[in-house]
């Protein structure tokens, strides 16, 4: 997903199957109201609060919006910035996203699923992710594959049962322009699902340019 990787970075980001639930079993849930705090399992802490909001319409489409705050020490309030997300039979995916310089979403060009239905063992599809700033920005394809759906996950928030973990892999050369090349990019990511909670658990690592770098963030507290 575009962004999810740089907020987790700096600092973290965030954004359920068991018929109790539904048929996705609420899994990425995007009910108005829900609140998830998210903490950086890292030496240097920062936090991050996601928050539903009132559904809009969007490009003649009923949307789910999404805000993240990243509070620090020279903004304690937060710059927000929001995701868009649309449900279908399909699943669930990011059409556009919008910072705090963007006078209106800026819809993406890929279909940029964060699930996909349906939802069991061995279901794949392909999300993005961004790595970089400015000039150095770019976006590359990521294989997802739902590997477990009973994973049991302890964080701050409490222990979860009947999660879904799905993991995420690219290998291979990003296409830089003319003036950065093609170098070579080797990244993996998991998130841990909670049913009727959502993302519980994430981390990532990559290698790139001849460097390495791993986050990890997990739920500090969820309000429904």
């Amino acid at each position: 997903m575009s962004n999810k990787v740089m907020i987790l970075l700096v600092p973290l980001v965030l954004v359920l199957i068991s018929t109790s639930y539904g048929e996705d079993g609420d899994y990425f849930p995007l009910k108005e109201g829900l609140q998830w705090e998210y903490e950086s399992i890292d030496s240097v802490k920062s936090r991050m609060t996601s928050t539903v909001l009132p559904k809009r319409n969007l490009n003649g489409q009923e949307v789910s919006v999404v805000r993240l705050v990243f509070p620090t020490e020279s903004s304690p309030a937060g710059d927000p910035s929001f995701m868009f997300f649309l449900k279908s039979n399909l699943g669930i995916k990011m059409i556009a996203e919008q910072d705090s310089k963007d006078a209106e979403p800026r819809l993406r060009k890929q279909d940029d699923f964060e699930l996909k239905f349906p939802l069991t063992v061995g279901s794949s599809w392909i999300s993005y992710e961004e790595l970089g700033e400015g000039m150095d920005k770019f976006t590359f394809p990521v294989n997802k594959t739902i590997e477990k759906m009973d994973e049991v996950v302890t964080v701050e928030a409490g222990t979860f049962e009947g999660c879904m973990r799905v993991t995420g892999k690219f290998k291979g050369k990003v296409n830089l322009g003319s003036y950065g090349g093609a170098p070579e990019l080797t990244y993996e990511d998991y998130t841990l699902h909670a049913p009727g909670v959502g993302i519980v658990k994430l981390c990532l690592q990559y290698e790139f340019k001849l460097e390495t770098s791993q986050a990890c963030a997990q739920l500090k507290s969820f309000i429904k």
